[in-house]
């Protein structure tokens, strides 16, 4: 399997800017192509009736998709092939169905490593886009993590 194209989720996050370094490393070796995705979560129409809240929606996708330009020119340094895209969409299902319509070859994506209880109550994208999606996804950890170990039996 060649890839050719490698869509990176990215919520702006330390996790994600540890994932945006390794697929852009691997694109470099790979002589692939790197697409910084950002999914906005979209709000719901009743909320959008006033004029001030649809202001304010536009001012923050505009941060965002700056906010993305940014990280595609600070690691573009890097001679790698990278494009950015926002779209509208929950995250998981809208990496898993942006990364198709991109023809994509491979997803990576941060982890932040939560657990418990706050990962029952936040849930967690980086492991429902593994679970749906039709091709190879990496998981990256947040950078500073330390890795755990896996227990040896003895």
């Amino acid at each position: 399997m060649r890839i050719r194209r490698i869509v990176v989720a990215t919520d702006l996050s330390r996790a994600s800017a540890a994932a945006e370094k390794a697929a852009v490393g691997l694109a470099q070796v790979l002589r692939a192509e790197v697409v910084l995705l950002h999914c906005i979560a979209p709000v719901e129409a009743t909320i959008l009736t006033s004029s001030e809240v649809t202001s304010l929606l536009r001012e923050q996708e505009q941060a965002v998709r700056a906010a993305v330009a940014r990280r595609v020119l600070r690691l573009g340094k890097r001679n790698a092939r990278i494009k950015n895209l926002v779209v509208t969409a929950a995250a998981a299902s809208g990496i898993v169905e942006t990364s198709r319509k991109l023809a994509a070859d491979l997803i990576v994506i941060g982890t932040h490593g939560r657990t418990g209880i706050s990962r029952l109550m936040i849930g967690s994208v980086a492991e429902r886009v593994v679970r749906t999606a039709p091709y190879p996804v990496l998981t990256v950890p947040s950078e500073g993590r330390k890795p755990t170990r896996a227990h040896k039996g003895g």
